[in-house]
């Protein structure tokens, strides 16, 4: 999506880089909600059942104790890629 955004863009002298952070160790799954009521467990069911192999791969990666946990390291990031151009489309900062 972001590749077909920098494209569109492109032409109006607007650059568009995507920033994939990776993993940062949050409290996201600890202060996940599940529906209290049955009905809405039941019709959620199907999605539940799909993304459960994914979430607890997912939670895995969040979970690392190797985990950065200071979000101003992606801020730090930003910052350095407005003030100067970016060299490429996309940026990884953390391995995955």
């Amino acid at each position: 999506m972001s590749e077909a955004l920098r494209y569109e863009l492109a032409p109006l002298g607007i650059d568009v880089v995507l920033v994939e952070p990776g993993p940062f160790a949050t409290n996201f799954f600890q202060n996940l909600q599940i529906p209290a009521d049955a009905e809405t467990a039941q019709a959620y069911e199907h999605v539940a059942a799909f993304g459960e192999g994914f979430s607890n791969q997912v939670k895995t990666m969040f979970e690392d104790d190797q985990a950065p946990t200071d979000p101003m390291i992606v801020v730090k990031i930003f910052e350095d890629l407005i003030i100067k151009m970016p060299e490429a489309d996309r940026y990884g900062l953390l391995p995955v």
